[in-house]
């Protein structure tokens, strides 16, 4: 009988969530010819001692702190290893990040994150904060490359920085532009201050200076060039562009209507000579066009470089140049 397996599948949910319920432990045992009681299920596990409740949430208590042992423990351990002590409601939000970067589907409220960590020897829960017993160093929790991002942010004037300014210092640090475009979307030490204003969670930044540094972002970006040249060639088109703060933060382009009418609905393949690129997609009711962004993290894209794309619809590719000024001549 599938029940015999609740504790077992507790265990893994444990594991990967942090915090579990019945209802999701049943749906999980569940096969096309068995449906497992949720009472049975509740049995089994209320008559174990290393089951832990709070209202209907629960989770298996493991003297094993090895690192697949919890994932909520793991996640609040990176996160305090930054700034300590947080907010129940901060760790939340950094775990909310992180689980859609991981595609999660269960994610405790903050209700029982603090049962939680109330009872877990590895924390201390006082009124809405949360800290970790032992000293946390996130160049140790996190390891080097994360640490350097961190270490940008902690030495800003603010520990806060707008996306792209942000994207540069860690490229002259090393990173690669994809690793710190992904931790600034989905990072669960990260927090988003302001729109394109960033920094470290539990961190309180001025936020007249994280209003100046939204602002000088913003006049940044409208100050860069944003010319698009395109016409139609025989069997296909050519759009001419630069490249802008915009396409690089999101990967979506936009092309001139008599250009996009050619593939709307469809998907090209990003090529540069024989080398792939990645896939575009078209949309089919608007101009807009994405997943451009993994080419322009292949070219090292940057601000102010002017891109060219040849555009073939009958062997559904787009090919792609890379360059300066010119790019605009004939």
């Amino acid at each position: 009988m599938q029940v015999t397996k609740s504790l077992p599948m507790a265990n893994r949910q444990t594991s990967s969530f942090g915090m579990t319920t019945i209802t999701t432990i049943c749906h999980a045992l569940m096969t096309p010819s068995e449906s497992p009681d949720p009472a049975a299920v509740q049995r089994i596990l209320r008559a174990e001692p290393t089951v832990r409740w709070f209202g209907d949430w629960l989770w298996v208590h493991k003297d094993d702190q090895g690192p697949h042992a919890n994932r909520l423990v793991n996640t609040a351990r990176s996160i305090l290893s930054v700034n300590s002590p947080q907010t129940i409601t901060s760790i939340h939000e950094g775990a909310q990040r992180l689980w859609k970067f991981r595609r999660l589907e269960l994610l405790p409220p903050v209700e029982a994150m603090r049962a939680f960590f109330g009872n877990h020897s590895g924390f201390e829960v006082d009124g809405d904060q949360v800290r970790a017993l032992e000293p946390l160093d996130y160049h140790e929790v996190l390891g080097g490359v994360t640490a350097t991002m961190i270490d940008i942010l902690k030495s800003s004037p603010y520990q806060v920085m707008d996306r792209q300014s942000l994207r540069e210092a860690c490229r002259e640090a090393g990173i690669a532009p994809g690793t710190s475009t992904v931790w600034t979307t989905y990072a669960e030490w990260m927090q988003k201050f302001a729109q394109n204003v960033w920094g470290l969670r539990g961190s309180e930044p001025d936020m007249q200076a994280v209003e100046r540094i939204r602002r000088a972002a913003r006049a940044r970006s409208e100050a860069e060039p944003h010319r698009k040249s395109s016409s139609l060639i025989p069997g296909g088109a050519i759009q001419t562009m630069d490249v802008t703060t915009s396409c690089l933060a999101t990967g979506v382009l936009s092309f001139a209507p008599e250009v996009h009418r050619l593939v709307a609905g469809s998907a090209l393949d990003i090529v540069r000579a024989s080398e792939s690129l990645g896939r575009a997609k078209f949309g089919a009711s608007h101009f807009f066009s994405w997943g451009w962004l993994p080419m322009l993290r292949s070219l090292d894209a940057k601000p102010g470089d002017v891109l060219r794309i040849s555009i073939d619809p009958a062997a559904a590719r787009a090919e792609v140049q890379l360059g300066g000024p010119e790019l605009w001549g004939p």
